[in-house]
């Protein structure tokens, strides 16, 4: 099997044109919509080809249309739904089992506090309106809720302003297995047909019970039990019947997880020891307590239990990548940033080794944040309709930005051109000509480019305040390689020269996962004359693909 391509999220591995299927395991990536299949998501790849005209065979093998019912396939017996936003009668219409079994539905919606909306500033007459409009959001989606008798609400506490429950998931029980799916799209028809988005989703089946307790201790703990601590762990700060339900989430083996969790809850968080202003991010987990061998979870608190030495042995077969490996922002939504928490906080985070960095002391070539251009929206699949997705007011731009600017541009293998990114990805690239392509790591999350996601670090860094819900997955050479006798495997795009370098089988020492994600190298930087960044707050009025201009909602 070494030296053979194999899709790091389906677990398969690719021979010619033929796919051998790990069967404990189900992970995919890349949603998309193709507009003579309106209820197929086009996902990379899987067992399955899709039945698409405009694709040739020459991508057959790396191409699978998914629905959002296909997800939720079988009889499953109950079902937890996260996420953002809903629209209840097209979700229940797309997958009428839900209507049959208990539903936990987790949503932001707060008219019975109504304290949230009150941080809200009404500085103009749109806030005002946007205001009125979110609280008649919130009253419809708790009547709707109340037309499902098997539907029970969550609302999960929000205690710092500002803050959304952002994360989307979602988890079906079935009599043997349990499917646990995290990914980037709303429960909205134009989500999930028309954007291009992100989706993992793994399969777990039962445990085998062990002869005594001191082995079954051992089967599940260590690093093979992270998965399960740290989902237990999220899910139950989301409310009380939440932490009910993840009860029966004991049941179920979770030791074959090849990735780990990227949370982040709403609060202020302390550590103990010297590292505990890191955040409760996994990336300052994993990329720099090697050498003290400290483990924050990813709440902020250390970690001091035999699943650390385990975590450790685990993570020191990952070789940190070198400080000059580029970091890739790819996201939706830009928040409102200083250089001082992008370079100072953020930055710093993904790339350890470059200590003190600043606006002034990071290279160009070292930040790569992908964002759509005015013409990319203006030529999508909705029109100008798609930019209303795509929030950043003309405020949020800032100046300097511009030079880390790069265009969205996916390959052409993903035909995702004109569906507009909702997905949100981050990763590290080999920046050299033969490597492009070839990944440190990579995470595919609900987490947008702000501080409300990934928080803050406060009093001279011995806390983090988080605003927001928000969860992803990260895909890391050692989980990646559980299923393979433990041999960390190697991490490239779709599009990278180092995929195409490891077709020969037998040509590597280490197996090559492929990661569908939506860049194409070199990346093509802004040209200030041509290219001008999206924005959703100006009028434009060049006609759309439906003849349309843009007013600002």
């Amino acid at each position: 099997m070494w030296g053979v391509r194999a899709c790091a999220f389906c677990c398969e591995t690719l021979r010619t044109r033929n796919h051998i299927v790990y069967e404990d395991a189900k992970v995919i990536a890349m949603l998309d919509h193709n507009p003579r299949a309106k209820k197929h998501i086009l996902v990379i790849p899987h067992e399955h080809i899709p039945s698409v005209d405009d694709l040739t065979p020459t991508h057959y093998d790396l191409l699978h249309a998914k629905s959002l019912s296909d997800l939720l396939e079988g009889e499953f017996s109950r079902c937890l739904l996260t996420n953002y936003m809903y629209d209840l009668p097209w979700l229940f219409a797309e997958c009428p089992r839900l209507t049959e079994v208990p539903v936990l539905l987790v949503h932001g919606e707060r008219d019975r506090q109504g304290y949230d909306v009150a941080y809200i500033p009404l500085k103009c007459q749109l806030m005002k309106l946007m205001n009125v409009l979110l609280i008649l959001c919130r009253y419809r989606m708790t009547k709707e809720c109340r037309e499902y008798s098997n539907v029970t609400p969550v609302v999960p506490p929000l205690p710092i302003p500002y803050g959304t429950h952002h994360t989307k998931m979602l988890v079906a029980l079935y009599s043997e297995k349990v499917r646990v799916a995290i990914f980037t799209a709303n429960f909205l028809s134009n989500d999930w047909n028309s954007k291009t988005q992100g989706l993992w989703y793994q399969d777990f089946g039962l445990k085998v019970l062990a002869d005594s307790e001191d082995e079954e201790e051992e089967t599940v703990s260590g690093s093979s039990s992270d998965f399960e601590v740290d989902l237990v762990h999220y899910l139950s700060s989301l409310g009380a019947p939440v932490k009910l339900f993840c009860a029966e989430l004991k049941r179920f083996d979770f030791s074959t997880a090849r990735v780990a969790l990227v949370p982040s809850v709403p609060g202020v968080h302390k550590g103990k020891g010297e590292e505990e202003a890191l955040s409760s991010i996994i990336i300052r987990l994993l990329m720099l307590t090697f050498e003290n061998l400290y483990l924050l979870n990813r709440y902020g608190e250390i970690r001091a239990s035999p699943r650390t030495q385990a975590s450790c042995s685990l993570l020191k077969m990952y070789k940190i990548p070198p400080t000059d490996n580029p970091l890739i922002c790819q996201f939706s939504s830009l928040g409102s940033l200083d250089e001082k928490w992008l370079f100072g906080e953020f930055a710093e985070s993904f790339l350890p080794g470059k200590k003190i960095i600043s606006s002034t002391s990071m290279p160009i070539q070292a930040l790569h944040i992908i964002w759509p251009s005015v013409e990319d929206v203006r030529n999508s699949l909705e029109g100008w309709n798609s930019g209303r997705s795509i929030p950043c007011p003309l405020k949020n731009m800032k100046p300097f930005l511009h030079k880390y600017l790069r265009k969205w541009k996916p390959p052409s293998e993903l035909h995702r051109q004109n569906a507009m990114p909702h997905i949100k990805s981050y990763a590290r690239f080999n920046p050299s000509d033969d490597g492009a392509g070839e990944l440190a790591w990579a995470i595919v999350t609900s987490s947008n480019l702000s501080k409300a996601a990934w928080g803050t670090l406060q009093k001279n860094k011995t806390q983090l305040m988080i605003r927001s819900y928000e969860l992803g997955v990260m895909f890391l050479p050692p989980l990646l390689g559980r299923q393979r006798n433990g041999t960390p495997s190697r991490l490239v795009t779709i599009a990278s020269k180092a995929a195409e370098h490891s077709d020969v089988a037998g040509s590597d020492t280490q197996p090559t996962e492929l990661l569908p994600l939506p860049y194409s190298f070199p990346l093509t930087t802004y040209n200030p004359k041509n290219d001008e960044p999206w924005v959703w707050d100006l009028v434009r009025e060049s006609p759309d693909i439906f003849g349309n201009a843009y007013i600002p909602h």
